[in-house]
């Protein structure tokens, strides 16, 4: 497979909202996105008879240093680790960059992981950085919720305190968009469960009696339930409710996630920008 073939395969797969350069060492390619410094996110495809290699141009590894965060042993770098370890990406530590060995025959579907994890990294790790303002004592969760989701410049709407019918009742949930599974789109919805309150079990039972209902139709959806427990901070009750959404999750069918947990938050927005990345097959 030749340069001229390459160039084709990338603008038929990925689409047209991104530049391809040619460069000496292969392709450059500048995606329609920007780290939290304001510069694009780029990446490198090298190609050769019988494989193609890509590269993000040693961009992870520079964010982390730049953010203090090279330490093997910090959720950012674990981050990178465990979506390279999923998605088959080899981590550079002498060059320090991501790369992918590719054969062309499935070289378009897998660019478009690469990518993501790229979009993802760039986005996410910023996020995890940022120190909690001051105040944050008695606001809702929710609106903090807002606030990340909005930092990562998502392309796609998400849509804000919708109505949704369960079995039985009509509820309100704090986020949905759909994502592609497949032939079909699904579903996201994010309920955001306040538990640092005067009675936080009835928080508790609330999602979980929202989970059950919704959950019971029998359209493709997908519930993702949010709350914030300190497990040294929050009192005792409060933990109890937490974990009383931990373990009806798997029963119910719902995933949970702990806001104020580094790994369930980079989880959490690592999920929400590769199900919202724009660059789809075509």
């Amino acid at each position: 497979m030749n340069q001229k073939d390459i160039h084709e395969l990338i603008v038929s797969q990925i689409g047209r909202n991104l530049a391809v350069i040619l460069s000496d060492e292969g392709f450059k390619i500048t995606l329609p996105f920007q780290d939290y410094m304001g510069e694009p996110i780029e990446m490198l495809v090298v190609t050769s008879p019988d494989q193609v290699i890509v590269e993000d141009l040693g961009h992870s590894a520079g964010l982390l240093f730049s953010l203090g965060l090279q330490s093997e042993e910090n959720p950012a770098h674990q981050l990178i680790k465990n979506l390279s370890d999923s998605y088959h990406i080899v981590m550079d530590y002498d060059s320090g960059v991501l790369r992918q060995q590719l054969s062309p025959e499935v070289f378009g579907p897998e660019i478009l992981e690469f990518i993501k994890v790229l979009i993802s990294v760039q986005t996410v790790i910023p996020e995890l950085q940022r120190r909690r303002r001051g105040g944050r004592v008695g606001r809702r969760l929710a609106t903090r919720l807002g606030e990340v989701v909005k930092q990562l410049r998502l392309p796609v709407e998400v849509q804000r305190q919708v109505d949704v019918e369960g079995k039985h009742e009509t509820w309100q949930v704090d986020y949905k968009y759909a994502r592609n599974h497949g032939p079909q789109m699904v579903d996201v919805l994010i309920l955001a469960t306040d538990l640092n309150v005067k009675e936080p079990r009835k928080s508790a039972e609330h999602a979980l009696t929202l989970a059950v209902d919704v959950l019971a139709i029998e359209d493709k959806r997908e519930l993702r339930v949010v709350y914030d427990v300190d497990g040294n901070g929050s009192s005792a009750a409060t933990r109890r409710a937490a974990m009383l959404i931990d373990d009806y999750q798997r029963r119910v069918g719902y995933r949970a996630y702990n806001f104020a947990s580094l790994e369930d938050k980079a989880q959490l927005m690592t999920q929400i920008v590769q199900e919202l990345s724009p660059l789809t097959r075509e």
